[in-house]
């Protein structure tokens, strides 16, 4: 498929559900700045189970975005793909396939949009429980949504990016 066969509908349609995706991570995130904001003042000394929990939280995350970074680096364009791979490209089956590389793609985006979401999680409980406060190292949680919102942005599909990724024939 050429660059030239992708239409421009479909690429508009594309760049706009892959740039809505993180703007939940964004909300999020934003809350969660408010939320520290307004509640330093009457933030809670955080017992050791708070501190166990933030830490928890923590690792876990840590985990989560190294497995899913490690996934989407070696397996991305595949599942992008994958969606795609019983469309053949002929005349009529274009749009099949096109819809069938969004769906897929918007699958990949899950993988980090989960992992963000947990390190907004880790983030809020940290904040609740008054951790944040005396720690604020916990706020390197932040990276897995910072790095998924950069990821959507940085990867919005183009019409010479989704015809490089459609099947010649």
């Amino acid at each position: 498929m050429e660059s030239s066969n992708v239409s421009p509908s479909f690429v508009l349609q594309a760049r706009l559900l892959q740039a809505a995706l993180p703007m939940g991570i964004v909300l999020f995130a934003a809350v969660t700045v408010v939320l520290y904001v307004q509640a330093r003042a009457h933030a809670p000394g955080p017992g050791p189970e708070s501190v166990q929990l933030a830490r928890t939280l923590s690792l876990a995350n840590a985990g989560v975005f190294a497995v899913v970074w490690i996934l989407v680096a070696r397996f991305g364009d595949a599942v992008a793909a994958w969606g795609a791979t019983r469309a053949r490209v002929q005349v009529g089956q274009r749009d099949e396939w096109a819809a069938r590389w969004l769906a897929g793609r918007l699958t990949l985006l899950a993988l980090p949009e989960a992992s963000g979401l947990l390190g907004l999680v880790a983030c809020l409980t940290a904040i609740q429980s008054g951790v944040m406060y005396v720690s604020p190292f916990y706020w390197a949680n932040m990276v897995s949504a910072a790095a998924m919102v950069a990821y959507a942005l940085a990867t919005l599909p183009t019409a010479a990016s989704i015809a490089r990724a459609a099947p010649r024939g």
